[in-house]
């Protein structure tokens, strides 16, 4: 963030200097280490996704396109709920307090 984007933060929140800096710090940095460790995962799962076709069009003939991308789409939906729910313990269990399991579970139960 430059000088002239933090001076107009301030301006338009009205904040004080010292959340100004914290939010100039808080900016997300570039990380290319990152960046090729992730392109590295897409191609290597690009392989196993061509490798794994290939295996199954070998053992099972027959197979049609369409079943192949059902299986693929079965495999990504999986992977992307593991992905998306790793908070889920924190969210659905471990936040909330001791007082209020008796009224989540009622309404829970009654739906």
């Amino acid at each position: 963030m430059n000088e002239k984007a933090a001076n107009e933060l301030q301006l338009l929140t009205k904040l004080p200097e010292e959340e100004v800096k914290k939010a100039k710090t808080e900016e997300k940095k570039d990380n290319p280490t990152l960046g090729v460790i992730f392109f590295t995962l897409s191609g290597i799962t690009f392989a196993l996704n061509f490798i794994f076709a290939k295996v199954i069009y070998v053992n099972k003939p027959q197979t049609s396109a369409l079943q192949v991308l059902v299986y693929r789409s079965i495999i990504s939906t999986a992977i992307m709920i593991i992905m998306i729910n790793k908070n889920l313990k924190h969210v659905m269990w471990d936040s909330i307090p001791r007082d209020k399991w008796y009224p989540v579970w009622a309404r829970v139960i009654q739906g």
